[in-house]
């Protein structure tokens, strides 16, 4: 099924956005660990609820040194994925099946382009125990919630 051309304008230019922030993100995060010893987890990128990979793919590509993990549930999207990686060359890039609440290894920069309810909150949860940075632009579906009551 094909998208309408307007909406797959509106979507190349969300990922691009995205692609554009992110890159903010890590420059500012490589320029501050430069005088650090290197450290495989400063230089990891997950892109949590990634699914086949648009944020994360075009990240691997263009940041050849970093690891870049996508982490999703769904197991069609992530070969998709690992796919799209794998005819640009990016090794660097890796996919994995597991709910972002169990993600537990070190990085320094999460990412989620529309993490679908209350998904985001738990990239953000994850970002913030991490100590990395973040990128996230929630789902449209998501409801901002204040102790407990709905706003």
């Amino acid at each position: 099924m094909s998208l309408p051309a307007k909406r797959q304008q509106r979507k190349r230019q969300q990922v691009a956005s995205m692609v554009r922030c992110c890159a903010a993100v890590m420059l500012a995060v490589e320029n501050a660990t430069n005088a650090v010893k290197e450290e495989a987890s400063l230089r990891t990128f997950v892109d949590f609820c990634g699914g086949a990979g648009h944020v994360g793919v075009i990240i691997a590509w263009l940041f050849p040194a970093w690891r870049v993990v996508c982490v999703d549930l769904k197991e069609r999207s992530l070969a998709i994925g690992r796919d799209r990686a794998a005819a640009l060359g990016c090794s660097n890039y890796e996919a994995v099946a597991r709910d972002v609440r169990s993600y537990g290894e070190a990085f320094s920069v999460g990412a989620a382009l529309h993490a679908c309810g209350s998904a985001s909150d738990y990239v953000l949860e994850q970002c913030v125990r991490a100590g990395a940075g973040m990128v996230v632009c929630p789902c449209c579906v998501g409801k901002v919630v204040s102790g407990g009551e709905d706003e």
